[in-house]
């Protein structure tokens, strides 16, 4: 049998100070990998798991959620990149995704996967300064 209690993939974010690392859990190649998240006062711990992980997960066409890295646009919306099973079989056939990632009020970090669906592009700065969809 697989081990499938790996954890990997780590990445911090800061919000309203509190930290927030985001990693993977499951075998990278499988469609149940997902991203969960833990919390904590400090960048070195101790961290808390969030009760409700995954907060990423399969299901309704998403496979295998995760590797997450996290970026902002210009308007401060944060957006999730991360990869998926590009079809249901086990194997490291990925796609790359890009979806919105979010705090509600109370602190909790949501993401949403999608499948195919087209996003809006972040707003960014180009070369020349000007402001673009990428």
């Amino acid at each position: 049998m697989r081990d499938v209690s790996i954890t990997e993939a780590p990445w911090i974010l800061k919000h309203k100070g509190v930290y927030y690392l985001l990693y993977s859990g499951g075998s990278a190649d499988s469609e149940h990998y997902a991203i969960g998240y833990a919390t904590a006062k400090s960048p070195l711990g101790p961290f808390t798991k969030y009760r409700e992980n995954p907060i990423v997960r399969e299901g309704k066409g998403i496979l295998g959620p995760g590797h997450v890295s996290v970026t902002s646009d210009l308007d401060g919306k944060l957006w999730m990149v991360y990869h998926q099973q590009k079809n249901g079989t086990r194997g490291w056939n990925r796609i790359i995704c890009i979806d919105p990632l979010w705090f509600d009020e109370k602190g909790v970090l949501h993401g949403r996967a999608s499948r195919a669906t087209p996003e809006p592009a972040p707003l960014t700065v180009d070369g020349g300064g000007e402001t673009a969809r990428e």
